[in-house]
């Protein structure tokens, strides 16, 4: 023996006094609880990421051809507004069977009088779904009233770009309006 063990002869004996503790409730949720919220964070980066790719969006046709043409486009607007053609659009409530709403066009001119035999080309799409676009055959109806049947089957802001040609005259138009 040595005298360190003399002295002290607990030191010689090997007893486990120190056991490792047993781990906590919280030792164990925390590392859970950030494992999950990786986990959630990724699945909802998968599920938007899914969603975003598979919505449409609107691309502009021939982009650059219009952005070459742009100063044209505004000239024409222009003298679309100096002419003082004013149009206004009344949509149905009634559904047809067709899944079809009637729509009615009054175009008149600067002094309120009827705008006849105007050609009109009529473009009907909801914002939210850009690639289903309307082009209603129109029809004159009477003088400077116009009719149309639409698939407008949703409620919400719907676009109407209208175009109205009569001789030289071109009348260029494009609004928003709620359909309930």
């Amino acid at each position: 023996m040595t005298a360190l063990n003399a002295i002290t002869p607990e030191l010689n004996t090997i007893t486990p006094t120190h056991r490792p503790a047993l781990r906590s409730r919280g030792a164990r949720v925390w590392p859970l609880l950030i494992v999950g919220m990786l986990l959630a964070h990724t699945l909802g980066i998968i599920v938007f990421v899914t969603i975003a790719a598979r919505q449409k969006y609107a691309v502009v046709p021939d982009y650059y051809a219009k952005g070459l043409t742009y100063d044209q486009h505004k000239a024409k607007l222009l003298a679309s507004q100096q002419l003082g053609w004013s149009s206004q659009f009344q949509i149905g409530t009634n559904i047809s069977d067709a899944g079809k709403r009637s729509g009615r066009l009054v175009l008149v001119d600067a002094e309120q009088l009827p705008i006849k035999g105007a050609a009109i080309t009529l473009s009907i799409v909801h914002p939210t779904h850009p690639e289903r676009i309307d082009r209603p055959i129109v029809r004159e109806v009477e003088p400077g009233v116009y009719e149309f049947e639409t698939f407008i089957i949703q409620h919400g802001n719907w676009d109407f770009d209208l175009s109205a040609r009569r001789g030289e005259q071109l009348f260029l138009n494009k609004e928003t309006r709620l359909i309930l």
